[in-house]
């Protein structure tokens, strides 16, 4: 029973020591830009253009704000 204490006092000693010292080693963002054109149109609706020629795919998304601010 002594010996299985020790091993977990170890563990744990190990464990916070573990959690201490690698808290300070976060990964470093990565630079990150959006290319993209937005255009206002004549009735207010604002269109934000993007092309990723990386895949080819094509995707359209339309979002709509509108309704009551309550």
């Amino acid at each position: 029973m002594a010996e299985h204490n020790r091993k977990r006092k170890i563990f744990i000693a190990l464990t916070v020591i573990l959690l201490l010292l690698g808290g300070g080693c976060r990964p470093e963002k990565p630079d990150f830009s959006l290319v993209f054109e937005k255009y206002a149109l004549a009735n207010g609706l604002e269109v934000i253009l993007h092309q990723d020629h990386s895949d080819p795919i094509v995707a359209v998304s339309i979002l709509y704000h509108v309704g009551s601010s309550r």
